[in-house]
């Protein structure tokens, strides 16, 4: 288990999102005229947690969710998003389980302040998380 794991059980989380067009990171992609999501797993430092057996490797991340709108459209499109979003990762459950040794636990969203770039309004959903490896 691992990396790898993580992308994919991430992206399970989406399974039967129908709400939009989701991007991929490095995957190919057509911008559409609707709103979107694009989803990356951002992966951060690794620690051992514990002393002693087992050892606890914890490795932190984020999930980052760009969501697009039109701009001039107000903001409610992108906060509804983003409460679908979330509860796919805090209310629906916070923690995968990818083994009896090797759990991924989310932590509480936070969504940033909007901005427009090239006629698209966008807001960030951040969703910490930590995966944790027993051996």
């Amino acid at each position: 288990m691992g990396w790898a794991t993580t992308q994919i059980a991430i992206e399970a989380k989406f399974n039967g999102w129908t709400a939009t067009r989701i991007k991929w990171a490095n995957k190919a992609f057509s911008e559409p005229n609707v709103p979107w999501i694009a989803v990356f797993v951002l992966e951060g430092e690794g620690q051992v947690a514990t002393l002693g057996t087992p050892h606890q490797r914890r490795h932190a991340g984020v999930v980052s969710c760009q969501i697009f709108d039109k701009e001039n459209q107000g903001e409610n499109t992108i906060d509804s998003l983003a409460d679908q979003i979330e509860a796919r990762f805090i209310n629906a459950g916070s923690q995968i389980v990818m083994s009896p040794t090797e759990t991924i636990t989310f932590d509480q969203p936070s969504l940033t302040a909007g901005q427009t770039v090239n006629g698209w309004r966008q807001k960030n959903l951040q969703i910490p998380f930590y995966r944790d490896i027993f051996s």
